[in-house]
């Protein structure tokens, strides 16, 4: 672990001395009147970067938006980094919850270049590429979410902890950006038989912010081409298996995006199409974002 410090430490020290400034929003739209918005900035000093986010969606279901707001802290060197995230769920119908994790990636390079984000892992910024077999990443995490449903003149207030644990690989072969996260979660309470708040908002990587559901197993794929200057086509594939609740049969969620990015030496410009999936229900959203560094 002292080493491993020490790396990372070194990396800090030698890196240009001047920061990048970045921040973009995102909107996205679909079916059942559900509307998103993502806006997130910060900066990157060196291999130290700081990501404030906030978002917030709705649909004809939620009675309201439901907003959340979360920082991101992280420390990328070229074969190791470690980073650190926390945010809340404002309340909403009763509903609110705190999370917070921490996450370590590493990479084999042997021909690849630095840089800030690893291929399949949480940070924001573009991916290095390279000939051949240029760059190795894999890492996992740990996210700890506290779910709270505020008591009433007849219920007591109910609390339920949720982990999730993930692991991720991510390879750069001949231009192509490939990865994958497998994602685990396990709760504090016998969700059968103990009271339990519904939760209000749950992030899955790869997957629109959803309600109402507990996740068990989600397994998230990617594919990026890179071949073609400033454009980068790619695909991704989500799938979610629920925890069975009160000897209901839980839902398996599939979710199909496809999109370009667009990145010029300021301006980046995202657009993506994501279809989802499950027990007879289909639906379509799409997404447009942007993003500005200098």
């Amino acid at each position: 672990m002292n080493r491993l410090l020490g790396v990372m430490l070194a990396g800090v020290l030698s890196s240009p001395a001047h920061a990048v400034f970045l921040g973009g929003v995102g909107q996205t739209f679909g079916k059942d009147e559900y509307k998103g918005t993502n806006v997130h900035a910060g900066v990157n000093l060196g291999a130290f970067s700081i990501t404030p986010e906030y978002s917030r969606y709705q649909n004809k279901n939620t009675n309201g938006g439901i907003s959340a707001a979360q920082i991101r802290l992280g420390m990328d060197t070229r074969w190791a980094g470690i980073g650190a995230t926390a945010g809340r769920t404002f309340p909403h119908q009763r509903y609110s919850n705190f999370y917070g994790g921490a996450d370590v990636a590493f990479t084999v390079s042997p021909m690849g270049e630095g840089g800030v984000r690893r291929i399949g892992g949480p940070g924001r910024g573009g991916a290095p590429t390279g000939k051949g077999l240029a760059r190795v990443d894999f890492g996992g995490g740990l996210l700890h979410t506290q779910h709270r449903e505020e008591a009433t003149g007849a219920t007591a207030e109910k609390k339920l902890g949720q982990n999730d644990i993930h692991a991720f690989v991510g390879a750069s072969f001949l231009n192509v950006l490939l990865s994958g996260r497998l994602a685990k979660s396990a709760y504090s309470k016998d969700l059968n038989t103990a009271a339990a708040p519904y939760p209000g908002r749950t992030l899955i990587t790869g997957h629109l912010p959803i309600g109402g559901s507990f996740p068990d197993t989600s397994l998230h794929l990617s594919g990026e081409f890179t071949a073609f200057p400033m454009v980068a086509p790619y695909a991704t594939y989500t799938v979610t298996q629920f925890k069975e609740v009160a000897s209901t049969k839980a839902p398996e969620i599939k979710a199909l995006g496809a999109g370009i990015r667009v990145g010029l030496e300021m301006l980046g410009v995202n657009a993506s199409a994501q279809r989802i999936s499950y027990s007879g229900y289909n639906g379509t959203f799409f997404n447009l974002g942007a993003d500005l560094r200098f």
